[in-house]
């Protein structure tokens, strides 16, 4: 389960989601525990003998393609061999990859649904050491509760400290899991609902970082029956009842893992069951114990709700295909990629091979690709791990991952000798003798001056007529002269019609 809502506080609307993602324990005489927040119904201690009519729906959230395990031990009091068995179960998951049995999950890609068009498989990943972390609260062996907030506060700052890695997105979807094993004097407590009274465990939802833009994904494990309350939470040995509700909780994180963000029955909630005695692939099954081998050793898990089955199951008939890919070789920057022999797997209820109909790459740069055969040019050298996802035609999913050292390209080679310089030209010939000047133009004879007849004339026109014809205007004498005769000309100085020199000047007399 994912989501507890108070009755008293702003969430107490969504009923619907209160379910999901709490394994709820029962209390001593096998009396179911009733919480004191809004659930859909308290969850027995052993698994209910009425038929199941439950179903499955997607309602558009994300999915873990894959899944990145973190197993976070609460300070250095945790039990031993409690941690011990988380490492071995989730080392084994980790080694046989693909071949986990406890495969339930795989029928849950959303792959050509409304919503994130995601694959599912169940790869995971694990360091194979768990993480011990100094917490600011409830680090000593005194009885000690923490909150949920101080739990996401205290998980912030260690992935912010480099203590635990950081949160992962990969295939369009949060891939990592935290999740954290309490010592058995802490009690952890969701608004009002605490371990070893109301649940046994829960998995969450939180974001790393500024903004809501890195979600990560983490599980509440107490163990001890003190006052985590273990010891109610399943049956068998200590140990089997800490792997069922771990298991639980895995695989519901696997199939809803945004459920804490959920606040109705939409995105970003995934796989979900919103009738009375639903919820998540967990939930409708609680408690419902089966033993799986894994990598040669036996764990006892909790079974999960199928929807092809319709019934509670550990392991089903799907076999993944071989996911298989190989990179190119040489230096330079581009590599190609080569998934052509990988091969689909068998569906449930079928022997007959399928056909591999999805390819979907991770380039480990924060590039994407599709097809078998995609090429990617990186932006600089280095190591980069990259991802391929197939997806058969019973639509079940299989990953693979290969390093590529992409280098950069040799230089290129030197350039070839410059050949022997040429013989020297011969001598150019003479030049031929520059021609001889060209004759100086003729000189500019000034046009003569042609006096003309000017008298009679008012006096501006005749100094027109004079200029005009070469000649220049003289000296201008003025006399007294009949009316009409006023501002003519009475005489001219030079006959008209005679030739002088350019410019000659000619003197009026001219009436006043």
């Amino acid at each position: 389960m994912g989501r507890q809502t108070d009755r008293r506080g702003a969430r107490s609307h969504l009923k619907v989601l209160a379910a999901a993602a709490v394994v709820f324990a029962a209390l001593a005489g096998g009396k179911a525990a009733q919480a004191s927040t809004p659930k859909i119904l308290p969850w027995p201690q052993g698994p209910s003998l009425a038929p199941l009519v439950h179903h499955l729906n997607y309602y558009g959230g994300p999915v873990m393609a894959y899944d990145q395990n973190v197993l976070v031990l609460w300070g250095t009091h945790t039990t031993v061999t409690s941690a011990n068995a988380l490492n071995s179960l989730l080392t084994d998951m980790a080694t046989v990859g693909n071949a986990n049995p406890y495969n339930v999950p795989l029928e849950y890609g959303t792959q050509g649904l409304t919503g994130t068009n995601q694959p599912l498989t169940i790869d995971s990943e694990y360091s194979g050491t768990a993480t011990t972390i100094n917490p600011t609260v409830c680090s000593g062996t005194a009885n000690c509760t923490v909150s949920d907030a101080q739990v996401q506060t205290e998980l912030n700052a260690q992935i912010t400290a480099g203590v635990l890695p950081a949160p992962v997105q990969a295939f369009g979807g949060p891939v990592t899991y935290y999740s954290v094993l309490f010592p058995g004097n802490v009690q952890i407590c969701r608004d009002t609902s605490c371990s070893g009274v109301q649940f046994c465990a829960y998995h969450y939802t939180a974001y790393h970082g500024p903004g809501s833009t890195n979600p990560f994904m983490y599980g509440i494990i107490p163990d001890g029956p003190t006052t985590s309350g273990s010891g109610f939470c399943g049956a068998g040995t200590a140990t089997q009842s800490l792997t069922t509700y771990f298991s639980h909780e895995l695989t519901e994180t696997i199939t809803d893992p945004e459920v804490g963000f959920a606040v109705t029955t939409a995105p970003p909630l995934a796989w979900y069951d919103p009738t009375s005695g639903g919820g998540e692939i967990g939930d409708i099954c609680n408690a419902d114990q089966a033993t799986l081998s894994i990598n040669g050793h036996t764990y006892t898990v909790q079974k999960e709700f199928s929807n092809a089955a319709a019934a509670c199951i550990a392991t089903s008939g799907r076999t993944p295909g071989t996911a298989s890919f190989t990179v190119s070789a040489g230096a330079g920057l581009t590599k190609s990629f080569d998934a052509s022999a990988s091969s689909g797997g068998t569906g449930a209820g079928s022997s007959a091979t399928s056909t591999v109909t999805g390819y979907r790459w991770d380039f480990g740069d924060g590039a994407n690709g599709s097809g078998a055969t995609p090429s990617h040019g990186y932006a600089a050298a280095g190591d980069y791990k990259v991802q391929l996802i197939i997806t058969d035609s019973n639509n079940v999913s299989a990953r693979k991952v290969v390093t590529a050292h992409v280098t950069n390209p040799p230089p290129p080679p030197p350039p070839p000798p410059p050949p022997p310089p040429p013989p020297p030209p011969p001598p150019p010939p003479p030049p031929p003798p520059p021609p001889p000047p060209p004759p100086p133009p003729p000189p500019i004879v000034p046009p003569k001056c042609v006096v003309p007849k000017v008298v009679g004339k008012p006096l501006a026109t005749a100094k027109t007529k004079i200029r005009n014809s070469h000649c220049a205007v003289g000296k201008i004498t003025y006399r007294h002269a009949a009316k009409r005769k006023r501002g003519h000309v009475l005489s001219q100085s030079v006959a008209p019609g005679r030739r002088l020199k350019n410019h000659a000047k000619i003197n009026l007399v001219v009436g006043k």
